[in-house]
């Protein structure tokens, strides 16, 4: 009798087993996937639910994700989604995303190449904040808040281009962001939520504010300028922003040569030595 039992015990296992694995395979099929790239060469695949990545989708590959593509059908990197991913260097966000939550991307600090899709409406707070190989920020024309924190501490940030839809810029939205040289505030913001939005932006030598503004960034030299010549402005900041982009890539091909230089000395060195013993 006990081996009758047993074996039909086994054999109601077995089934539901089966029956869970063709769950799960129709789950995969219905839901979108995010595809990860992880450490030695490993993949992923998280099946999403309804549109929208969670914190707890990303967090058992937090230490070890190095690249993660989201399919189209997504709409919502919700709240802390990627948060502490130190090794992320990419992500590919599909058109179809229209919210990032706060905290979205923090503490991503190998993080160097993100897209902002056009529809997103709000850089939440803390977004990109700590993201400190991230070196230029493209915001779409959908854009109309850039929250608090924002971009705090992206310590490579050199270029942040902002659209004329945005018409908020939250506390501290670029504090920190040392390589920051130049920015241009759009004639479309109608309020900046803080004097002091680019506190600890030790390079930043240029900033242009509409006359609108006058008086709401306090602690650096500021340029004014009327909505008429808010096109000229932009582009004039982009070729002073291309002249050192230029200057910069001369530097390090000079750098790249010294240090060429530098270890043929130190060859011939170890050669004439070597020849005298």
């Amino acid at each position: 009798m006990s081996s009758i039992s047993n074996q039909q015990n086994q054999n109601i296992n077995e089934s539901a087993q089966k029956d869970m694995l063709k769950k799960e395979s129709i789950s995969v099929k219905r839901d979108n996937v995010v595809k990860l790239s992880l450490t030695y060469g490993q993949k992923a695949e998280i099946p999403i639910e309804k549109g929208v990545i969670w914190y707890e989708d990303i967090r058992p590959f937090q230490d070890r994700l190095i690249e993660a593509v989201i399919p189209d059908g997504v709409t919502t990197i919700n709240d802390h989604a990627f948060r502490d991913c130190h090794r992320l260097t990419n992500v590919e966000i599909p058109d179809s995303v229209k919210k990032i939550g706060m905290c979205a991307f923090w503490n991503c600090s190998n993080l160097a190449n993100v897209r902002i899709p056009d529809g997103v409406t709000k850089i939440g707070e803390f977004t990109f904040s700590g993201c400190r190989s991230l070196t230029y920020a493209k915001l779409p024309k959908s854009v109309q808040i850039i929250d608090n924190n924002a971009f705090w501490s992206c310590t490579s940030l050199r270029r942040v281009d902002i659209p004329d839809s945005v018409e908020e810029i939250g506390n501290q939205a670029f504090e920190h962001c040392k390589s920051l040289k130049r920015i241009v505030i759009p004639y479309s913001v109608e309020r900046i939520c803080s004097y002091y939005i680019f506190y600890g932006c030790e390079s930043l030598r240029e900033i242009w504010l509409p006359i609108t503004l006058k008086g709401a960034i306090r602690g650096y030299k500021v340029n004014y300028y009327r909505k008429k010549h808010y096109e000229e402005v932009v582009n004039r900041v982009k070729e002073n922003e291309a002249m050192d982009e230029s200057i910069l890539k001369k530097r390090r091909e000079i750098n790249q040569l010294e240090s060429q230089i530098g270890s043929n000395e130190r060859y011939n060195e170890y050669f004439e030595s070597d020849c005298l013993k």
